[in-house]
């Protein structure tokens, strides 16, 4: 279901030109609507943009603002899927852990997190568990994010080479 408040207007070209599509829900394929994505303005909510189809390749958060060229944001082959960040009204809870599978040293986390490694004196985390709360992973210090999106109660054991944590994919106002 979409949710009425998050709203992201794509365009095919730079500085918000060309053809436009107006999306809610997430787009597995963006292609399907336009025949190139490189701009775009988040009206409300956010969204994690991948620049291959079916949320695959890299990842680039966005919030509420306007981007008038990916190009310039380090985004070079344009957008292709999009993922809308569902809002949460509740608490946030995660467990990470020092091994893949869940094993080795874990500590919970229940807020935003500046670097995991140095709060929780981790040489590594390389699983997590998602109790509460939508997070998001960041890749960078800044919040001018490539990384993951975790959902709800989702069970992840990858390599999570990451500095910051943040609640519900917003970070630092």
């Amino acid at each position: 279901m979409p949710n009425m408040n998050s709203r992201i207007v794509f365009y095919e070209d730079r500085n918000f030109m060309g053809r436009s599509h107006e999306c809610s829900t997430d787009c597995p394929d963006m292609y399907s609507f336009l025949s190139r994505c490189h701009s775009c303005k988040v009206e409300g909510g956010c969204f994690m943009l991948y620049d291959r189809p079916n949320y695959m390749g890299n990842q680039y958060f966005m919030r509420r603002g306007e981007y008038a060229d990916y190009h310039m944001m380090g985004m070079a082959n344009g957008m292709r899927s999009c993922r809308m960040i569902p809002m949460h009204k509740g608490s946030y809870k995660m467990k990470i852990y020092e091994r893949e599978n869940f094993g080795g040293q874990s500590h919970e986390i229940m807020e935003d997190c500046d670097s995991i490694m140095d709060r929780y004196r981790m040489s590594s985390c390389m699983s997590c568990n998602i109790q509460d709360g939508h997070w998001f992973w960041a890749l960078t210090c800044n919040w001018f994010v490539i990384g993951y999106h975790f959902m709800n109660s989702d069970c992840l054991s990858v390599p999570l080479e990451s500095h910051s944590l943040c609640l519900d994919g917003t970070g630092p106002s």
